[in-house]
């Protein structure tokens, strides 16, 4: 494993720089799923892009919204990676059922919890994840 400590302004560029087609991606706390779907551009038809909230208000919202999408730019929908979302705590996933290429999560994850993120990154992929006041890139080697 080798860890990265990430500046703010670096998060995004970084990750984003790491996506390529066909790869998976897990958003842990996926919230209204603007960034699962921007994903989905990246990741292009053949990729994965799942999110997971435990706000099922937030869930409903962005299922909403991506069925909003595609009845408006139908054409659109053969070339990106529709997200999938969910409902749940992802302390709850059963990381043998499901590995990932990236793996983001948005909210502050309790040092003792980042083996189980870790458990959710297929071996050459990475994770994102703020940890301890800091924002951790971690990949798996």
């Amino acid at each position: 494993m080798h860890t990265t400590i990430l500046h703010d302004k670096q998060i995004c560029f970084n990750f984003y720089l790491c996506f390529s087609p066909g790869l998976s991606f897990l958003n842990i706390g996926s919230g209204t799923g603007y960034f699962s779907c921007l994903a989905g551009y990246i990741l292009q038809a053949h990729g994965v892009s799942h999110g997971i909230e435990v706000h099922e208000d937030l869930v409903q919202f962005a299922k909403e919204r991506v069925e909003e999408y595609f009845r408006f730019c139908p054409s659109v929908a053969y070339d990106i990676c529709p997200p999938k979302f969910i409902a749940g705590n992802c302390f709850r996933l059963d990381p043998s059922g499901c590995c990932y290429d990236r793996v983001y999560c948005g909210a502050a994850c309790p040092p003792n919890k980042v083996p189980f993120i870790l458990g959710l990154t297929k071996i050459g992929g990475f994770a994102v994840l703020p940890c301890r006041d800091r924002v951790w890139l971690l990949s798996i080697d």
